[in-house]
């Protein structure tokens, strides 16, 4: 079967056939060309002339958008104008976006350099960073991204200097502070006049009294007080384990008797005694000021009447019932050196009189000298009493010429002896001391008779004026 001829020309007459619409981006009688990429919106273009159906892409110009926007200008239909901050001498930036093609003038930060930098950022020009506007130094004592963060008043230096962007410290912190900012505070009880402590852990470097620990936050153990609880509190603190406060050994119970002072370490005055010296020593205590122990009240010198009590108190406490105590007992005190003086006065008075009765009857009875019966050319013998009674002759004897020891009793204590020796080298032995006053240690041989009578006289003498007790005391 034969072909049709016609059929040849068919495909020829559609190849040249016009295309009524093309693809977007497309144009042409064939919509075979391809519209500008700078075109706007999507992309078309005229069929016929390709022009640009929705205008350029920003930095473009031109009816097919294939003109890039001149110096000093960016954007859609190059209408934007770059920013004078951006740097180099045509202020020059991206024909596009408008981004400065060589970065920001001094001061200035941001893509288009419309921003301006901190004015607390350092430097004569105060420089930022193009992205962020971080300052690119900060002045002194500030710190932080716009250089608007004071660094911490406790950082040590004249400035307080810090890290720009940390705010740390740089050269470590004052006395008393630590921590990275030196914004903590060591603990007051740190010891120094400073409280300096560890910059990073605040570990005390050495304690206040009365402290102990790392911190120094634990009291001294009970018994110890001071710098570094070296010290011991006074063995004279009250309680059993001699506690006192932990700072200055202050003794918490007080003192034991016998002292006072806050750290009982001073013994009681003279006339006080006990715990903490608040007792008087008994007014019956004998001697200046009452002396006693200063731990029980023991008088020293014994009491003023002889108590056997060892403090004298029992009369005190005889006179001390009602709630005149102290009137009585200045009653008692003024008794009692009323006693003493008037004892003391009749015993001087009665002394003086035995003196005078005794000078008197040895001048009675003192013999006639050898030179006095020289003259008289008579014998020797003795001169006559008041009574006629003829005295004895002195015999010249060694035994006779030795010193005679008269035992006497004391007239202010009975019973004590006090012992006379008295040469009688030129006087008759005086016969009338005997027996009651006292006795010869070698009386004369054969006068026994006279010794005898004279006694009786003695005896009576002595009664008559006696004022203390006398006993004979012979060898």
């Amino acid at each position: 079967m034969g072909r049709d001829p016609g059929s040849r020309l068919k495909p020829l007459m559609m190849k040249n056939k016009k295309v009524n619409q093309c693809q977007p981006g497309r144009y042409g009688d064939q919509c075979d060309q391809s519209c500008s990429a700078t075109c706007g919106g999507d992309n078309s273009c005229d069929r016929n002339s390709g022009a640009c159906s929705q205008g350029c892409d920003p930095g473009f110009l031109g009816t097919t958008c294939e003109t890039k926007c001149g110096p000093g200008t960016y954007g859609a239909g190059c209408s934007g104008r770059c920013s004078v901050n951006c740097a180099g001498p045509d202020n020059a930036c991206n024909y596009v976006t408008g981004t400065c093609d060589v970065g920001c003038d001094a001061g200035h930060w941001g893509n288009t350099c419309l921003q301006s930098c901190s004015n607390e950022c350092g430097g004569l020009q105060k420089t930022c960073s193009r992205a962020a506007g971080a300052c690119d130094i900060c002045p002194p004592r500030y710190y932080g991204t716009f250089c608007t963060d004071l660094c911490s008043n406790n950082c040590a230096g004249s400035d307080n200097e810090c890290d720009q962007l940390s705010g740390s410290c740089t050269a470590g912190c004052d006395p008393g502070y630590y921590g990275d900012k030196c914004l903590n505070t060591c603990s007051n009880k740190c010891g120094g006049s400073d409280k300096a402590c560890d910059r990073d852990t605040g570990a005390c470097q050495s304690c206040s009294s009365g402290f102990t620990g790392v911190g120094c936050d634990h009291e001294c153990s009970r018994g110890s007080y001071g710098k570094e609880c070296a010290e011991s509190c006074s063995d004279q603190c009250a309680g059993d384990q001699n506690s006192c406060h932990h700072v200055n050994g202050t003794c918490d119970l007080g003192c034991d008797p016998g002292y006072q002072g806050s750290s009982c370490t001073q013994i009681c005055p003279r006339g006080r005694y006990g715990p903490d010296c608040n007792q008087s020593c008994s007014v019956l205590c004998a001697g200046p000021d009452r002396p006693c122990h200063p731990v029980d009240g023991s008088c020293y010198l014994g009491c003023v009447h002889g108590d056997k009590i060892s403090n004298c108190k029992s009369a005190a406490l005889t006179c001390d019932e009602s709630d005149d105590s102290g009137v009585k007992t200045w009653a008692i005190v003024a008794t009692i050196l009323a006693s003493v003086a008037g004892s003391a006065f009749i015993v001087a008075a009665v002394a003086i009189g035995i003196l005078v009765r005794r000078n008197d009857k040895l001048s009675r009875d003192r013999p006639s000298t050898s030179a006095d019966r020289g003259n008289n050319g008579e014998a020797e013998t003795t001169s006559q009493g008041d009574e006629g009674r003829q005295k004895p002759v002195q015999q010249s004897t060694a035994e006779n010429e030795r010193p005679n020891h008269y035992y006497e009793s004391t007239e202010s204590n009975p019973g004590d002896v006090h012992l006379y020796e008295t040469s009688f080298d030129h006087y008759d032995r005086p016969e009338n001391l005997l027996k009651e006053s006292g006795a010869y240690e070698n009386p004369l041989p054969g006068n026994d008779k006279d010794l005898n009578q004279d006694t009786k006289k003695t005896e009576q003498d002595h009664a008559a004026s006696k004022s203390v007790d006398g006993a004979p005391y012979s060898n």
